[in-house]
């Protein structure tokens, strides 16, 4: 396991990527933790870190888990965004 340092804070949740390196690929872990000491991993698409933007809306958008068989993607955090937004 990789840890590396937080590389973006909202809300008081601090996002935490590590790099899970296996003989064939690199997958990342998305881990955030609160000033709290609450922690979770959000289900997104292990081969890209979360932007800056993908981590706003996810929290704004209260943490969602997967809407497809695989995990999240900026796209689907921009389409909860505005079917949210739209109703």
């Amino acid at each position: 396991m990789n840890v590396n340092n937080t590389i973006y804070s909202y809300c008081g949740w601090s996002y935490q990527p590590w790099d899970d390196a296996d003989t064939d690929c690199v997958k990342i872990w998305h881990d955030f933790i609160h000033d709290d000491g609450r922690s979770v991993t959000c289900d997104f698409n292990p081969y890209e870190k979360m932007t800056p933007e993908d981590i706003r809306l996810w929290i704004d958008l209260q943490m969602p888990g997967r809407i497809t068989g695989g995990p999240l993607t900026s796209s689907h955090l921009n389409t909860i965004w505005q079917k949210k937004n739209i109703t």
